[in-house]
């Protein structure tokens, strides 16, 4: 899924596509687990937000590029944390 940003520049409106990849985090007990997950996430390259919900578990991202697996579960791993896909 991708969502649209509108950025202005000297009165010029440049329209970019923003992917967003959602997956469920596995292992979250508290809101440090959140904080954590959430800040470890935004560290990639290119990540611009990254959300988490301490009760679901469902985590998305918005990013100026695609984003691949390996390096969520990298970032996540940086906090102890583990992930699965979304089907």
């Amino acid at each position: 899924m991708r969502i649209c940003e509108l950025h202005a520049n000297d009165a010029n409106i440049i329209l970019i596509n923003m992917p967003i990849i959602k997956f469920k985090i596995t292992n979250l007990d508290c809101p440090a687990c959140i904080k954590l997950s959430t800040m470890a996430l935004e560290g990639i390259a290119g990540v611009a937000k990254a959300t988490v919900d301490l009760n679901s578990g469902l985590a998305e991202l918005t990013a100026d590029r695609e984003v691949g697996w390996e390096e969520i579960t990298a970032a996540l791993k940086t906090v102890d944390k583990t992930a699965v896909q979304l089907t």
